[in-house]
């Protein structure tokens, strides 16, 4: 368990300059918590990340760029709490059932952030209130819980049109795992093609 009074060193990664003052003046009165670097993208962080160390890694989706640019913050080595501008029934659950560390729409309340950050940092997934409302009455295909993550994942990322390679990528994966991914996810649901999965995504609003 952490200590309350530990300095949490944060990396903030969002193209929009107003939004990294905005988040860097909510963050302000909370002393535990510094922001020790500000980024454009995850490549432009991944160059001066080490020589800062920070604990964590507050990134930004942002539904205008590169959908590959969105799922590589593996390649940070911190654990990752992502912040939604926009949040949508396919964002949320492509979020959701990746390997991101923590979620919450942008203009959660303050405590939220410092809790997710806070959450995040002891090691502890984070969950806003908000998103939790919202998966919960999100409507969902009947054989949805049969899916384990990794499938839910590779469901939502194919479903929204990328490639293969791009899916591997996102994935942090080979594209032969990928191939696996989706052998399993046609058999339980019960597909046997990409255009039965996709009229299925359509169906329940999972693709855009």
């Amino acid at each position: 368990m952490s200590n309350p009074s530990e300095i949490i060193r944060v990396a903030l990664i969002d193209n929009e300059p107003i939004v990294r003052e905005g988040i860097r003046s909510i963050l302000k009165p909370h002393p535990t918590i510094v922001i020790v670097g500000e980024f454009n993208s995850i490549a432009q962080a991944l160059t001066e990340l080490p020589s800062l160390q920070a604990d964590l890694a507050l990134v930004a989706y942002n539904s205008q760029r590169v959908k590959t640019q969105n799922f590589q913050w593996h390649l940070l080595g911190l654990p990752t709490l992502v912040f939604i501008p926009d949040p949508s029934k396919a964002i949320v659950l492509t979020l959701h059932s990746s390997d991101v560390n923590g979620l919450l729409p942008q203009q959660s309340a303050v405590s939220d952030y410092v809790e997710a950050i806070k959450t995040v940092f002891s090691g502890t997934r984070y969950l806003s209130p908000d998103v939790i409302s919202f998966l919960n009455e999100t409507k969902l295909p009947p054989l949805w819980p049969s899916l384990t993550n990794r499938e839910r994942h590779y469901f939502c990322l194919v479903t929204s049109g990328l490639p293969p390679d791009d899916i591997a990528a996102s994935m942090n994966v080979s594209t032969f795992a990928t191939r696996h991914y989706r052998r399993t996810v046609y058999k339980k649901l019960g597909i046997s093609d990409m255009a039965g999965l996709t009229t299925l995504a359509l169906k329940f609003g999972i693709a855009e």
